[in-house]
């Protein structure tokens, strides 16, 4: 039966020294879901770079003071 809990495209929790340990955490995740008590742990992730063009679109910069490149150059 697949976990409720897992969303597409997500990775289980790794390092558990049981099988048992891991149904154990599964289990204690679907019962969260059940209970609304559950958040997806990517809720709210942005890529850096993605965050800095929203923010350098909104700066007022004079163009004398401007840097000579994007700040997101470079960052992934």
């Amino acid at each position: 039966m697949p976990h409720e809990a897992l969303v597409a495209g997500a990775t289980s929790e790794s390092g558990f020294e049981t099988k048992q340990a891991a149904l154990d955490w599964a289990n204690d995740q679907e019962a969260r879901v059940r209970q609304q008590d559950w958040h997806d742990p990517r809720d709210g992730a942005a890529l850096l770079a993605d965050w800095i063009e929203l923010w350098w679109a909104g700066q007022d910069i004079e163009p004398t003071r401007a840097p000579d490149h994007h700040p997101s150059e470079g960052v992934r």
